[in-house]
């Protein structure tokens, strides 16, 4: 081999290696953030409230938490699959075999399974935030109506919803007193 096709060589490797490295942190702060924002959106938009499809929800934890031990599990066994290749260079056999061996395949696995475990575990976060953001909404519009017409009642003291409407209120109570002064000799 020449010696520009070794320094290319290199250059591929050393590309590799760093594509790989940025790849498993891209894949650990999604995951981590995913989670975060989760919990996050469960305490501040969903409360107290109802929701509804918590299945979703718990269904993405499991995908999420799964997608960061996948991408531990394959710097581990890259480890493993790095000194299985450089004692297959040592010993002359790196020729014979796929380097790493099985535990090259192994971290391949685990890279891929990351991806695809992220990918679900936002799929299923963005059905259920989908599904609750309108629930959470309703929840929140309702108090505040049902506030605000308690607020008014209490401050004109006139009946709310599903209140008797014929119940005599403080202003045709003192407008009632003042025509019978009035009308009185």
């Amino acid at each position: 081999m020449d010696e520009s096709l070794k320094k290319y060589r290199q250059q591929l490797v050393d590309t590799e290696q760093k594509v790989s490295e940025s790849y498993d942190k891209t894949v650990i702060a999604l995951s981590s953030g995913a989670l975060a924002i989760s919990f996050a959106f469960v305490k501040d938009f969903i409360g107290s409230g109802p929701a509804s499809n918590l299945e979703y929800l718990f269904l993405s934890w499991v995908f999420l938490s799964l997608s960061l031990a996948a991408v531990l599990f394959s710097l581990f066994f890259g480890t493993l699959s790095f000194r299985k290749a450089i004692s297959q260079v040592d010993d002359g056999t790196i020729y014979k075999r796929k380097a790493g061996g099985v535990l090259g395949r192994i971290t391949i696995s685990l890279h891929c399974s990351a991806a695809v475990l992220l990918i679900v575990g936002l799929f299923l976060l963005g059905n259920f935030v989908h599904k609750n953001i309108g629930v959470a909404e309703d929840a929140r519009e309702k108090h505040t109506a049902t506030a605000t017409t308690e607020a008014r009642s209490s401050i004109t003291d006139e009946p709310g919803p599903g209140e008797n409407a014929s119940k005599p209120t403080a202003a045709t109570s003192t407008s009632s007193t003042k025509k019978a002064a009035v009308n009185e000799p």
